[in-house]
């Protein structure tokens, strides 16, 4: 059976009726991302956890906030303690919201790429580190694929941050600029436990409505499955960026026929 998930980023209003009308549609799992402070975040995430269990569905994942206070490869030593710290907060919170996943990025940008190397010693120390962290709650951590000249950028990257074993692989489809989807699948499908998905015109990250792009969805779909994917393809993008409001079960229903899926 098709598992469907959706970021909370795609409604505007996050209210209770709008999970409701996420299940009726056919996803099963949700992930709460907000891209802001520890203390908002903890506070508005506390509500979010509360309706989407209400209305039935599964809290599946977290995505941790980007940028320079949450940039888990900075290689400045000063930092450490403190970056560590607003993530061990949110996965404290994720575990007491009965979240199975971590979704985090592996750096910010820009960054002097004369620190690419220290930023990958400490990328594979901290995803370690809170990977087994988050292990011990119940969790698993992932690295999600990253655009342009962020880290994680390519399988190899995500592959040397993740171990298979308390660290793995968000797949965002739309972010790939320097290999193929079927490469990336190829080298990497072993550790993939979660996606993002969303379509793009292979020059810069878009999250356009699958269909919209260029991405082989049929194609995609049939190799995910053969590298025995079990996770969820969880929409992330914004339900106007089609230029009108698109309900999520036009939205399942258009995923669907891209992938040649049938019920």
């Amino acid at each position: 059976m098709l598992r469907l998930g959706l970021s909370t980023c795609y409604f505007k209003e996050k209210t209770y009726e709008k999970w409701v009308e996420a299940k009726a549609a056919g996803i099963h799992d949700i992930e709460i991302s907000m891209n802001c402070p520890v203390d908002e975040y903890l506070e508005k995430g506390e509500g979010l956890a509360a309706d989407i269990r209400a209305a039935g569905l599964n809290l599946w994942s977290i995505h941790i906030p980007f940028g320079r206070p949450f940039d888990l490869s900075c290689p400045d030593p000063s930092q450490f303690d403190a970056i560590e710290e607003r993530y061990r907060l949110l996965i404290d919170a994720g575990a007491r919201w009965g979240a199975e996943v971590i979704t985090t990025h592996a750096s910010t940008e820009p960054f002097d790429q004369a620190e690419r190397g220290a930023r990958m010693e400490r990328g594979k120390a901290v995803y370690r580190k809170l990977g087994e962290y988050a292990m011990a709650r119940g969790m698993r951590i992932t690295v999600e694929v990253l655009p342009r000249l962020c880290m994680g950028n390519c399988s190899g990257e995500c592959m040397a941050f993740s171990d298979g074993e308390v660290s793995f692989i968000n797949f965002d489809v739309n972010h790939l600029l320097w290999e193929s989807h079927t490469d990336f699948i190829a080298n990497a499908g072993s550790r993939i436990i979660t996606t993002h998905i969303s379509d793009y015109d292979f020059v810069d990250e878009r999250h356009f409505v699958p269909g919209d792009g260029k991405i082989d969805w049929k194609d995609f779909y049939a190799r995910m499955e053969a590298a025995g994917y079990q996770g969820p393809y969880l929409f992330e993008l914004g339900e106007s960026i089609s230029g009108r409001v698109m309900p999520v079960a036009e939205l399942v229903s258009r995923f669907k026929t891209v992938i040649g899926y049938e019920d």
